[in-house]
C-alpha cells in the first residue's frame, strides 16, 4: 500500500478545515421552522339580533364573504359585516324567517393565518314582538294528582314563539323548550306543564278557546302549554329555573330554590352539586338573580324546604321584580293555583 507523505495529510486537513470555516457555505436557519399560528378560530357565542341577523362572536379576528355563509330554511346571504376588531361576524338573511321557526346556518370563517373553522349552528327565527314576562309560580314536587310546571305572567302584549325555557346550567340545560307561536296580552297567565298525564286530553291553547285543553292543572283562567318529551322534570327543593328570548337569547326571568345552607356541603359551597353551584353562578354572572355578596350562595335561594304537590313555590303578588329571593314565598298547603292568581298566604311550619 503506497502510504500519503505527512505534509500531504497536513494540507489536505487544512484545506478542509478552511472549507468548512468558508462563508459560502449555507448557514443554518431555525426561524423558518418555527411554528406560527396554527389554531383555527374558536366560536364564543351566536345569538339572533334585531332585524333577524345572526350574531357570531370569535375569540380571534376573522375574515369572511357571503359565499363563505348559506342558510336553511334557504335565504340568500344579503351581507356579511365584521365588528369589534374582526371578533364579531353579523350575517343578513335576505328576507326573514318565521318567528320562532328552527333554522341553521352553515359557515366558514378564517383568521389572518390562513387557519379556517367551519360550523352549522342552530339558530332560531327572530321574534320581533317579545313580550315581557315574569316566572310566577313552579311546581317543583310532582304528586299523581299534580305534575312539575311552571306558570308565567304576561307584562305586555306579544307573541311567545321561540321564547325558552329552561332548568340547569344556560350554558348546559337539563332540559330546555322552545315555546311555539301564541299572541298573549298583558295579564295573562301562561302555564307550561312539564309532565304529560297519558290521559290524551291535554292541548295546546294556541288561540283564543282557553278552554281547549283537559289535563292534570289545566285552567280555563290560563292559556296551558305541555312539553311533548320525557325529560321536562324540574328540580324537587333545589334548582333554577329561567326563561330566555331565545335559546341563546338574553334571560328574561330566572328563579333559584334551595334548602340547603353555605354550611351544609363543604365540597361545593353549601349547594350540594356542583350543577346547581354552576348554574346559579351562570344566572348571577347573565345578571338574572342577586346575590348577597360577592359570590352566589345558597342561602340567595328561595327556602324551599318546605315544597310539595300542593305547596308552591309563588311570586308576591305586590312586590315589583327585583331578581331576589325576596320575589318569592312557599304558598301554604293546598295553595297550589296554577292558572289562577297567586292568592294563597304563606306557609308557616
Amino acid at each position: 500500500m503506497r502510504r500519503v507523505p505527512s505534509f500531504a495529510l497536513s494540507a489536505a486537513i487544512s484545506s478542509l478545515l478552511a472549507l468548512v470555516a468558508c462563508s459560502c457555505l449555507p448557514e443554518l436557519v431555525t426561524g423558518a421552522f418555527e411554528p406560527g399560528d396554527l389554531d383555527p378560530p374558536a366560536l364564543v357565542s351566536w345569538n339572533v339580533v334585531e332585524g333577524g341577523a345572526l350574531l357570531l362572536r370569535f375569540d380571534e379576528a376573522v375574515g369572511a364573504a357571503p359565499s363563505d355563509f348559506a342558510f336553511d330554511p334557504g335565504r340568500a346571504v344579503a351581507a356579511v359585516e365584521t365588528g369589534g376588531g374582526g371578533l364579531t361576524v353579523t350575517v343578513r338573511p335576505e328576507g326573514s324567517f318565521e318567528a320562532g321557526a328552527a333554522c341553521s346556518i352553515t359557515g366558514t370563517v378564517s383568521d389572518d393565518a390562513g387557519n379556517t373553522v367551519r360550523f352549522v349552528l342552530p339558530f332560531t327565527g327572530w321574534n320581533p314582538r317579545v313580550p315581557s314576562l315574569l316566572i310566577n309560580e313552579l311546581l317543583t314536587e310532582a304528586s299523581t294528582t299534580h305534575k312539575d310546571a311552571l306558570e308565567l305572567l304576561v307584562l305586555s302584549d306579544g307573541n311567545l314563539a321561540g321564547l325558552t325555557v329552561g332548568s340547569g346550567k344556560l350554558s348546559d340545560p337539563s332540559f330546555a323548550w322552545r315555546l311555539p307561536a301564541a299572541e298573549v296580552r298583558t295579564g295573562d297567565l301562561v302555564s307550561l306543564h312539564l309532565k304529560l298525564s297519558g290521559t290524551g286530553v291535554e292541548a295546546d291553547e294556541l288561540g283564543e278557546d282557553l278552554a281547549r285543553s283537559g289535563g292534570l292543572d289545566a285552567e280555563p283562567t290560563a292559556r296551558d302549554l305541555w312539553y311533548p318529551l320525557d325529560d321536562g322534570a324540574l328540580p324537587g327543593a333545589n334548582g333554577v329555573a329561567w326563561l330566555r328570548s331565545s335559546p341563546t337569547g338574553p334571560v328574561l326571568d330566572a328563579a333559584f330554590w334551595c334548602e340547603r345552607t353555605s354550611a351544609s356541603d363543604t365540597a361545593y359551597d353549601g349547594f350540594g352539586s356542583s350543577a346547581l353551584r354552576d348554574a346559579v353562578t351562570e344566572l348571577f354572572f347573565a345578571g338574572a338573580w342577586l346575590a348577597a355578596g360577592e359570590n352566589p350562595a345558597p342561602e340567595d335561594g328561595v327556602w324551599s324546604a318546605a315544597v310539595t304537590a300542593t305547596r308552591t313555590l309563588a311570586r308576591w303578588n305586590d312586590r315589583a321584580d327585583s331578581d331576589c329571593r325576596e320575589d318569592w314565598y312557599v304558598t301554604a298547603t293546598s295553595g297550589e293555583s296554577l292558572g289562577l292568581p297567586n292568592l294563597a298566604p304563606a306557609y308557616a311550619p
